[in-house]
C-alpha cells in the first residue's frame, strides 16, 4: 500500500468489515483487528467508519487512535437497524473503546 502514497494521498485506509482496518501514511502503518459485536444491519457502517476517521483526523488524533476510533464507531453502527440505526456519539465511542481490549497492532 505504501506505493500508492506516491500518487498523492497522505493516508490510505483499507477496511475489512468485522476484521478491522489498516491505515498507512508515509511515516506509519497500523492495523486494528476490529470488534466482535452482534451484527443487526451493516448498512451505513462504512459511512460511519469514514465519518469517524475524518472527525478524528481533524481532531489531530494519532493514526493508531484514528483507526481504533473509526473501527469502534463502525462496530457500534452495525448493532442498529438501517443506515441510521445506531449512529454513535463521541461518548458512546469512547465508552465502547474503554470497555473493549486493545486491538491495534
Amino acid at each position: 500500500m505504501k506505493n500508492l502514497l506516491e500518487y498523492g494521498p497522505h493516508t490510505i485506509v483499507v477496511t475489512h468489515g468485522r476484521d478491522g482496518a489498516y491505515a498507512v501514511t508515509a511515516d506509519d502503518a497500523v492495523r486494528h483487528n476490529g470488534y466482535n459485536v452482534p451484527v443487526v444491519d451493516s448498512t451505513g457502517a462504512g459511512d460511519t467508519f469514514n465519518a469517524a476517521f475524518l472527525t478524528s483526523t481533524i481532531a489531530d488524533y494519532s493514526l493508531e487512535k484514528r483507526i481504533e476510533f473509526a473501527c469502534a464507531a463502525g462496530a457500534i453502527s452495525v448493532t442498529g437497524l438501517g443506515p441510521k440505526g445506531h449512529l454513535p456519539t463521541f461518548d458512546e465511542i469512547f465508552e465502547f473503546m474503554s470497555m473493549n481490549e486493545e486491538n491495534t497492532k
